[in-house]
């Protein structure tokens, strides 16, 4: 599955924004753009104090989970 934040994604899911919790090797990521737990990778934003998005992309074991309720 891939869910992701980011219009321009093939994965955009618009719906699932703050209904889905991403971990990678375990562990909970938080600014999470686009998360593909096929291709095994997570992509984050942070926000510089100068107002610029750094990205970065990280590879491993990836859980999506989302919540219906």
């Amino acid at each position: 599955m891939r869910v992701s934040v980011d219009e321009q994604d093939p994965g955009y899911s618009p719906g699932l924004i703050g209904r889905t919790r991403v971990t990678l090797d375990g562990v909970e990521q938080r600014h999470v753009v686009t998360a593909d737990d096929v291709e095994g990778i997570v992509v984050t934003a942070e926000v510089s104090d100068s107002g610029f998005a750094q990205y970065t992309t990280r590879s491993g074991a990836v859980g999506i989970e989302i919540s219906y309720g």
